[in-house]
């Protein structure tokens, strides 16, 4: 499943009261929550709000990250 195909069916499913894990956990390359910010390979600074609310898939490689990685299922 594609990133954008990911944030699509959680966020309708968010809005019904459904608990359903965020994309960025079932990516391979997430390292977790510290301190309200959520760690990942490709940004271990902090991963961008566009792509944590969903404006922005993660499924090709940005200029403002970390190596090469994309969102891969785990």
């Amino acid at each position: 499943m594609k990133m954008r195909e990911a944030l699509v069916q959680f966020s309708f499913l968010r809005g019904v009261g459904i608990e359903v894990p965020h994309p960025c956990t079932q990516c391979k390359h997430f390292i977790g929550v510290t301190r309200n910010i959520w760690l990942c390979r490709a940004f271990p600074r902090g991963i961008p709000r566009e792509i944590l609310l969903g404006f922005a898939a993660h499924d090709e490689v940005l200029p403002n990250q970390k190596g090469e990685y994309v969102f891969k299922k785990r």
